[in-house]
């Protein structure tokens, strides 16, 4: 199993955020399906955020396409390698759309990761997976 981080500069306006990263939530997660990648998004304060995790090629083949991704521009790598399990097992793409407490939450550890922080690195993949574990027990409580 590998594992990708990364993060990134938007090119969106903010006015054409939201439809934009909704379309692109899209069409990563049939992408990901189909390449077996799974994984979490996180969109904020004009930055993007995601874990990619799979086959070592269908991630870096997704890599690829985001690095020619015009929405993406400043992109770096703040870590890869191989990870003993999946983190986001059940999902294609997790996303919590748009608000401003992700922004507010990921923009201290996005702007640290980028400058090589290990605590800032650590902190963005902290807040991902509180996010997949809050989302996992909300979709197991029954509905009202």
């Amino acid at each position: 199993m590998f594992s990708l981080l990364y993060a990134s500069r938007s090119t969106l306006q903010p006015s054409e955020a939201d439809a934009a990263v909704k379309a692109l939530v899209s069409a990563g997660r049939s992408r990901n399906e189909k390449a077996d990648v799974t994984g979490c998004l996180v969109f904020g304060a004009g930055r993007f955020a995601q874990i990619l995790e799979g086959e070592q090629s269908a991630v870096e083949d997704i890599m690829r396409s985001i690095l020619r991704d015009p929405r993406h521009t400043e992109v770096a790598i703040l870590q890869q390698g191989e990870a003993a399990t999946r983190r986001f097992a059940d999902w294609t793409l997790g996303y919590a759309g748009p608000s401003l407490f992700v922004q507010r939450t990921i923009a201290r550890p996005v702007s640290e990761a980028l400058r090589g922080s290990k605590r800032g690195m650590a902190d963005l993949i902290h807040v991902m997976t509180e996010f997949h574990a809050k989302q996992t027990i909300a979709s197991s409580l029954p509905s009202a």
